[in-house]
Formats: C-alpha cells, sequence, structure tokens
C-alpha cells in the first residue's frame, strides 16, 4: 500500500492530544485513515484542495447515516475542507457501493461501509463491482449489535428454538431486510 504522503500525517499529528480520546477525534482518525488510504505519496501532498465525499448506502436518519455525519464535521474542522455526506439508498446499499467502487481512486469519495455490504455477494446475484476487491477496509469506525426478537408467546426461547423447525436448505425464513428499530422503552 502506498505511503499517506505529509498531508495525512500532518493532519494526524495536529489533533489536539486533549482530545484524542473522545468519540469525534477518534472517529475522525479512522475516517482520515479511511481517506487516505486512496491517496498515493505524490497526490498527497496537496489533499485535500476540495470537498470530500462521504458516501452512505442508506437513507438520512439511520445509525449508518448518524456515524457518517458525526465523523464529518470534525473531520472538515481538521482537514480544512467540507466533508460532505451523501446518501444514496437503495438496494440495501449497493448503489452507494457501485458508485463508490467506480470513482476514481483519489482520496476524495469514501464509502461509510455498513454489515449490508458484508452479506451482499451473498445476496445479489450479480453486482456491477467486487464487494471485496473493490474497497479498501481501514479501520473499524463504529459497532451495533444486531439483537433477535420476538413476542412473548413466541414458542422458541433461543436461536436454535427458532432454527430447528426450518427444514435444511430452505430459504422460506430468510429475513426480508437488516434493519435497526427503536423501542420505547417500558
Amino acid at each position: 500500500m502506498p505511503s499517506k504522503g505529509p498531508a495525512v500525517r500532518d493532519t494526524i499529528a495536529r489533533l489536539p492530544a486533549a482530545c484524542a480520546a473522545s468519540l469525534g477525534i477518534r472517529v475522525s482518525v479512522a475516517a482520515i485513515a479511511i481517506l487516505g488510504a486512496s491517496i498515493g505519496s505524490a497526490s498527497a501532498q496537496d489533499w485535500p484542495t476540495r470537498p470530500i465525499r462521504l458516501v452512505v448506502g442508506a437513507s438520512a436518519g439511520g445509525g449508518t447515516d448518524i456515524s457518517a455525519r458525526l465523523i464529518a464535521q470534525p473531520l472538515a474542522e481538521i482537514l480544512g475542507q467540507a466533508v460532505v455526506v451523501e446518501n444514496r439508498a437503495g438496494a440495501a446499499g449497493t448503489t452507494a457501493a457501485e458508485a463508490v467502487a467506480k470513482s476514481p481512486k483519489d482520496g476524495y469519495t469514501a464509502y461509510m461501509m455498513s454489515n449490508a455490504h458484508a452479506i451482499s455477494a451473498v445476496m445479489y446475484k450479480a453486482l456491477r463491482y467486487d464487494p471485496i476487491n473493490d474497497f479498501q477496509m481501514v479501520s473499524m469506525v463504529a459497532t451495533a449489535g444486531l439483537v433477535l426478537v420476538a413476542a412473548p408467546d413466541f414458542p422458541a426461547r433461543d436461536l436454535a428454538g427458532v432454527l430447528g423447525p426450518i427444514p435444511e436448505n430452505s430459504i422460506s425464513a430468510a429475513p426480508a431486510s437488516v434493519r435497526p428499530s427503536i423501542l420505547p422503552a417500558s
């Protein structure tokens, strides 16, 4: 992998030591690494000279979008360039992933990847990009837990109880989507 160049190293070095442990700065450092990963050492000297696109494969307001917006503002302040969050919802994030995969590898377009990206290769028969080789994962920005819930009177009490009655090689019980839900506290 090519050197990140002095521009990215200088940006990271300018982070205030007192703020380095905060979530916003930690996430910004991860974003700098993500953006810097696609910059060759020659072009890194002047980077960034224009706004940076941070593409999200979901509509505004979801977890991935919120994470991207938490990164964008402090990153823009550190870099001295706007970081524009661009929501490209559709096809479980594959619309956004394709746009980023086909964009120039110049450090001005980044993809805020979600767990949907990891399963796209098995969910779709034909993608117009390679979900592994067209991307360079540099850093995990955030994590989120997934929870399986059911009505209180549902007969299964654990995952084995849910999966037990499903015939082998059956896709009839496959989930339609993975999505976060916000429930009111009881």
